[in-house]
């Protein structure tokens, strides 16, 4: 990634949510997000979620092994906002989101397995500042967004319970 100076990025505004989010259009969705990470530009007051350092470091380690992944996951999100409105018809892409990200941190190795239902904050991160930099103002719809997630989460982790339980039936 090219050498930038901060005065050299433009500023969207998000009303009610985030003062400023620099985005440079020169450059790929990746190269922004970790230019940002890496200089502290997005904080809890931008994007509604604090992450510990371990979570920085997986979301970093992610976008450097996979750079097209927030070019994926923006498609996505383009598709969850065409109608102006986030809603429940929407789950399937935030479980196609959520799916892509796992797939991604397990296939990469960058954490274990077991680790995936404790780094929902990660996903609400990337999803937040996706739809950020769509131009999302609306803080309800945010909310809305990481309440999806959990909900996403919390199908995929019954399913998976399910898939490990032997159920019996006695005929009668």
């Amino acid at each position: 990634m090219e050498n930038l100076e901060l005065n050299d990025l433009s500023t969207i505004i998000i009303e009610n949510s985030i003062s400023s989010l620099p985005i440079n259009e020169k450059i790929s969705l990746s190269e922004n997000f970790l230019l940002l990470l890496n200089n502290s530009l997005l904080s809890k007051k931008d994007l509604n979620i604090e992450l510990n350092k371990e979570d920085l470091v997986i979301i970093k380690k992610l976008i450097s092994n996979s750079p097209k992944v927030l070019d994926d996951l923006n498609l996505c999100i383009i598709n969850i906002i065409k109608d102006e409105n986030i809603d429940i018809m929407d789950i399937p892409l935030f479980i196609q989101i959520i799916k892509d990200i796992y797939i991604l941190l397990h296939e990469k190795k960058i954490i274990d397995k077991n680790d995936f239902t404790t780094k929902i904050s990660l996903i609400k991160y990337i999803v937040q500042f996706l739809l950020f930099k769509n131009n999302i103002k609306n803080v309800d719809l945010i909310n809305l967004s990481n309440n999806l997630i959990d909900i996403c989460v919390d199908m995929i982790k019954f399913n998976s319970q399910l898939k490990k339980k032997t159920f019996k039936f006695k005929l009668c």
